[in-house]
């Protein structure tokens, strides 16, 4: 597929944007059941355990699901 029909394709348009929404969800779960996530930072493969988010960012994270 051409660059051109990427960028007409509106599932390719929505495509990053459900990327972002599965990767929030990943890590929801992730700081629930206290399971490390493997994240790629600057080139290297990472494990981490999310925290939980603080008051103020947990509200704001709220209001878009």
């Amino acid at each position: 597929m051409s660059s051109e029909g990427i960028a007409n394709d509106p599932d390719m348009q929505n495509a990053t944007i459900a990327l972002l929404r599965a990767a929030k969800r990943a890590r929801q779960i992730a700081q629930q059941t206290g399971t490390a996530i493997v994240v790629i930072r600057d080139g290297v493969l990472v494990r981490e355990i999310p925290q939980p988010l603080s008051t103020p960012e947990k509200e704001k994270s709220d209001e878009f699901q």
